[in-house]
């Protein structure tokens, strides 16, 4: 049976153990009526207890029906009473997040406290190694959005071994005012409404899934589905139409992304490694012209403008995005001892990071994009989610220096878990922006979120990539030990299972809403 008629059996069959409770009652009271009527005639004993227990038997026959009125009562009243999304008391939801500092960014939306997104029983998740890029379109055209997510590793869940990085969709069962979702889940294929063909998918092997942008790139009236890679440096386009999406074609750009790379060339070489590594896309009008010019991410922010047409898009030169002051945007400061543990630190890594991931949106309603970008999310010093607010200026577009959309108000870790990933939509139709962030987090025990690991940073805990959940048993051992004839000689041994780590670590994407007001 599929995930859906499990949930369907989980709903009917309560109601189905209070009738053959109620069965069950019934028979006990007439099999006890009869025995007494036997053993108590009133021709043989007319007793005083005899009279004093047959007052209650025409009592006692119905009590069967009473408890039956009694229990699917509770049970109705529970399943009404139970929040739609299906939060229980024991859900991730009701992991407690530190205390939340908010930045006043004038004209932009004041953020509530992070809501797990649920289904009617689970959180909704991604799996595969665990990392989660949400999205919302209205995937069956009814009208309502739906949930996407894209994964890193699709199917390593599946005896360890991933079959493509696909995307997720989750259903609106509920409004589009007041989004719903089951725990029933399918994958993106080409033909949205017959759910026929193979999932979509595009090639990346380290680093870096399926990160969806939903955008109109060729102005025929269809969202297509865009999304950047780890490497070669491809950006994939699925074009939508009135039956679904086509297969992924890869978008022209100045250079060759598939070409030979030179790993000592500058970043800002065409031919170099690091121009083309981690080319997180996302898409708006920067130069005013009409058409969508692209923002990449990685190990620095920048700008390639559409040098084609509205209709037949092409991206040119990799140009960095700058703040006021003329530098590149940066969004993390290393420090001495990082700059020093590598030469030329910050020439390979302008933004501080290799893993900028940006989002644009105009979050300040001021009429000039902005950027709202994440990172790896892993060691301290690491914010969750910086605001670049947009600028435009007689030297062209800038961007003022980022500032966390939010912090703790102990110091600690804002977030739970790594690889964050935004996604800006209008959750509740109320006219103001919300925001989605998916999130990879440290799940034990069959999927129970782990809240010491989920909350500590995976620089100091070693889990960073780790699955040991979806490994053998030999193969687990192997990495505990380093034994080189074992197994897991083809895998790097663990730190974090040499030192006593939990064997049944697995990482799972969830997302969290927070939600925006005036």
């Amino acid at each position: 049976m599929d995930k859906q008629g499990n949930e369907v059996g989980c709903q009917i069959m309560p109601f189905v153990q209070v009738i053959l409770l109620y069965h069950e009652i019934h028979n006990c009271v007439s099999r006890y009526n009869h025995q007494y009527l036997h053993y108590f005639n009133p021709k043989h004993m007319k007793t005083k207890f005899y009279y004093n227990i047959h007052f209650l038997i025409p009592v006692l026959k119905p009590a069967g029906l009473v408890l039956m009125v009694f229990f699917a009562s509770c049970f109705f009243i529970s399943a009404m009473g139970q929040p739609q999304d299906g939060r229980k008391n024991n859900s991730p939801s009701s992991e407690t997040f530190p205390k939340l500092i908010f930045a006043k960014i004038p004209g932009a939306p004041k953020l509530s406290d992070p809501q797990l997104l649920m289904g009617r029983t689970e959180p909704l998740i991604s799996e595969g190694m665990g990392w989660a890029a949400p999205a919302i379109y209205d995937w069956n055209g009814d009208g309502k959005k739906d949930l996407l997510i894209g994964e890193f590793g699709s199917g390593l869940e599946n005896k360890e071994r991933a079959v493509g990085n696909f995307v997720r969709v989750y259903q609106n069962t509920g409004t589009d005012k007041d989004p719903k979702f089951s725990d029933y889940f399918e994958y993106v294929r080409p033909n949205r409404f017959a759910g026929s063909g193979t999932p979509l998918s595009i090639f990346t092997w380290c680093c870096l899934g399926f990160t969806p942008q939903i955008v109109d790139l060729n102005d025929d009236g269809y969202k297509d589905i865009v999304t950047g890679q780890y490497e070669q440096g491809e950006v994939t386009c699925f074009w939508g139409s009135e039956e679904g999406f086509s297969s992924g074609e890869k978008l022209p750009q100045e250079g060759n992304p598939s070409g030979k790379k030179n790993p000592n060339l500058p970043l800002t070489d065409v031919n170099s490694w690091e121009y083309w590594s981690y080319s997180t896309v996302s898409f708006g009008d920067f130069d005013g012209d009409g058409d969508y010019d692209m923002i990449v991410g990685g190990s620095a922010l920048r700008l390639s403008k559409n040098i084609g047409s509205k209709t037949s898009p092409k991206f040119a030169y990799r140009e960095f995005l700058l703040d006021t002051e003329g530098k590149s945007l940066r969004v993390y400061d290393p420090s001495e001892e990082e700059l020093k543990s590598e030469k030329g630190y910050l020439e390979k890594y302008p933004a501080g990071v290799a893993n900028a991931v940006p989002h644009v949106v105009d979050w300040d309603n001021d009429g000039v994009l902005d950027l709202l970008v994440t990172n790896g999310y892993y060691k301290n010093g690491f914010h969750a989610v910086l605001f670049f607010r947009g600028v435009n200026t007689s030297e062209g577009y800038r961007c003022e220096k980022g500032i966390p959309l939010f912090t703790a108000k102990d110091g600690s870790k804002a977030f739970p878990g790594s690889w964050l990933r935004v996604f800006v939509t209008d959750w509740n139709n109320d006219g103001v922006n919300d925001l989605l962030i998916g999130t990879s987090v440290a799940t034990t025990n069959g999927g129970q979120f782990n809240h010491k690991l989920s909350w500590a940073w995976e620089h100091d805990t070693n889990i960073a990539k780790e699955n040991p959940g979806l490994m053998s048993p030999d193969r687990v051992e192997a990495e505990r030990t380093g034994n080189p004839d074992s197994e897991g000689r083809r895998y790097r041994v663990s730190e974090y299972l040499k030192e006593g780590g939990d064997p049944t670590l697995v990482h799972r994407g969830y997302v969290y809403l927070m939600l925006g007001k005036k």
